[in-house]
């Protein structure tokens, strides 16, 4: 028994001196060593691991790079960059930086999907299949499905202020984005937008996964662990991936009986499958419900959180508010009453910069964005990064930039509204760029205008609930408020 407690000692003493080299090596012998950052961080992955757990990584960042500058160590083999010229090469279109395995295979479920997939040729593939559902042309084709769904929101508002209740802006517009993205999926929404107080369970999933994701990013072996348990229904399966999972199997079954009782729609799922076939390529039940979890996700909670702290900030500035709602009433008159249609809507040069500043302040997607250093290396500002190693960005850094973006955290449309908006546009990527950036930026913006446009039609100001609400970020916004809001209902 001594012999084997003997045993046991030496192996956690030689863990402790392998660690111990680790830790010295990385801080003082490292090919990274030279770029300045936290001292922590230079040991190991503990100290970017604590920043994400608390929800504001993208803050401390900004933060580091006012003190060290454009490019700072945050981990052992990882830099953080805040540079529109690194940003170019890193995620511009034919960059040779790939996507880092680590940080995206932790939103995979037993399938990698468009935005896990690492190989270019892979994803490419992928894209592919899709790329003709996201297109202008045919998110145009859904606008009527989404213009309805947008007036059931508003009927539904509608009732709430008859009830003297505040506008819970931030649920309202997750069952407003979810249904429309579940229709445009399988053709039938999730009817997230009739339940009662825009209270839906799989919210809580999302929120309780995204978090859980941060976790998966530093200790891969527990990712692999909650997938064994969810495939066999254990007690350790995550309730946020549970949740999720049973949203997108339910989404994908029902595309399928679709297809098999004759029924034809116009859906992303009936496109991928038709292109499918033409390429022949076979598409496995877990990489449609991989995907059909990507697209619940991604499709719903980036655009209402815009939608949603847009109209919180625009409420808080009435006069604002009321330009924009005469410009429309105007456009609504000369229409003979009819919808706006989006076509219309876009022409509003006030309307497009109260979007553009929601979506500069909101920066749904703050968190960074890792990729890996190619074969040859990179040079960058007279130092040379190895390959291998690991460089990341994020929106936030640019549309944050107090330089380009003066008082950055004040919503202020009128910042668009100038002759010249080279400059903020240069620093406006709130989808990411490149071939990696988000496919559904063309729904997304479709959505965000119709919605945005008649609430404003619908509804005039009074007051807010909480004029400072926190969120925070963990890989993407989490609101820790409803974002209440008391409106008046206009007349017919």
């Amino acid at each position: 028994m001594a012999s084997k407690f003997l045993l046991l000692g030496n192996l956690v003493g030689l863990w402790v001196l392998w660690k111990l080299a680790e830790a010295i090596y990385n801080a003082f012998f490292h090919p990274l060593c030279k770029f300045p950052g936290p001292f922590e961080a230079r040991l190991s992955r503990w100290w970017l691991l604590r920043q994400e757990m608390q929800g504001f990584s993208h803050q401390v960042l900004e933060e580091l790079h006012e003190r060290h500058g454009k490019v700072v160590r945050i981990a052992p083999n990882e830099l953080s960059i805040n540079a529109v010229d690194a940003n170019a090469v890193i995620y511009g279109q034919g960059t040779k930086f790939c996507k880092t395995p680590y940080f995206y295979r932790a939103f995979e479920t037993e399938a990698s999907n468009l935005f896990t997939m690492t190989e270019r040729k892979a994803h490419l593939k992928d894209k592919k299949l899709m790329s003709n559902a996201f297109s202008r042309a045919s998110i145009l084709n859904f606008e009527e499905v989404m213009a309805s769904k947008v007036q059931t929101l508003m009927v539904r508002l509608g009732q709430y202020v008859e009830a003297n209740k505040p506008l819970p802006l931030m649920n309202a517009f997750r069952c407003l984005t979810l249904d429309t993205i579940t229709e445009f999926c399988y053709g039938e929404p999730m009817g997230a937008l009739y339940v009662e107080n825009f209270d839906t369970p799989l919210f809580e999933s999302f929120d309780l996964a995204t978090k859980a994701i941060i976790f998966f990013q530093h200790f891969p072996f527990l990712r692999q662990l909650t997938r064994w348990a969810q495939r066999y229904n254990l007690p350790g399966t995550l309730k946020g991936f549970k949740g999720m999972d049973e949203a997108a199997v339910a989404g994908v079954r029902s595309i399928k009986a679709r297809r098999k009782s004759g029924v034809e729609a116009r859906t992303l799922f009936h496109g991928m499958f038709l292109s499918a076939e033409e390429n022949g390529v076979n598409l496995s039940d877990d990489h449609l419900v991989s995907e059909a979890i990507l697209m619940n996700f991604a499709g719903t909670d980036t655009t209402a959180a815009t939608l949603a702290f847009g109209l919180h900030n625009i409420i808080r500035r009435p006069e604002l508010y009321h330009k924009l709602q005469d410009e429309l009433l105007r456009m609504q008159k000369a229409n003979a009453g009819a919808r706006l249609t989006y076509m219309q809507l876009e022409g509003n040069e006030l309307l497009s910069a109260c979007l553009k500043e929601a979506l500069r302040v909101t920066c749904p997607v703050s968190g960074r964005l890792p990729r890996t250093v190619p074969a040859d290396g990179w040079n960058y500002q007279g130092h040379y990064i190895p390959a291998g190693s690991v460089v990341a960005s994020s929106p936030y850094f640019e549309c944050y930039d107090k330089e380009v973006f003066p008082d950055p955290k004040e919503y202020r449309p009128e910042r668009w509204l100038v002759e010249d908006t080279t400059e903020l546009q240069k620093h406006f990527h709130p989808f990411s760029r490149g071939a990696r950036s988000c496919i559904g930026q063309n729904l997304s913006v479709v959505e965000q205008r119709l919605a945005f446009a008649y609430f404003v039609l619908n509804f005039s100001p009074k007051s807010v609930v909480d004029p400072n609400p926190v969120f925070k970020q963990f890989n993407t916004l989490i609101s820790q408020s409803d974002l209440n809001v008391f409106v008046n209902l206009n007349g017919p």
